[in-house]
């Protein structure tokens, strides 16, 4: 009995690692935050720019986003999330793609 508890007790551990190494339950998060972000992206584009066809690591101004649409995409930030862009350096760096997007959202978000 000793050994089968250290086995489970191992196996937990193992999973847990597992589960921390491969980033918790964030990815699931990560992921609809992403999938919300690339909607209001495509929504602020007119929908020039499908949601689905938004890479994570795509340079979101070499897609098309134009000053306007990232204008449009600041005010849903603001008003979904708390999330404000005060610093010109900084939004160019949280532009730079969608992954940066999430991060800079995560990191400031109300």
């Amino acid at each position: 009995m000793c050994c089968s508890r250290h086995r489970e007790h191992a196996k937990a551990s193992e999973a847990h690692e597992t589960f921390s190494r491969e980033g918790g339950g964030r990815s699931v998060a990560d992921a609809a935050l992403k999938t919300q972000l690339k909607e209001i992206i495509s929504k602020a584009t007119g929908g020039a720019i499908a949601a689905d066809q938004i890479g994570d690591d795509v340079s979101l101004m070499d897609l098309g986003v134009d000053s306007m649409a990232a204008l449009e995409v600041v005010m849903e930030l603001e008003s979904q999330f708390g999330v404000s862009i005060t610093d010109m350096e900084a939004g160019k760096e949280a532009f730079s793609s969608i992954n940066s997007l999430a991060a800079f959202v995560e990191t400031n978000k109300a």
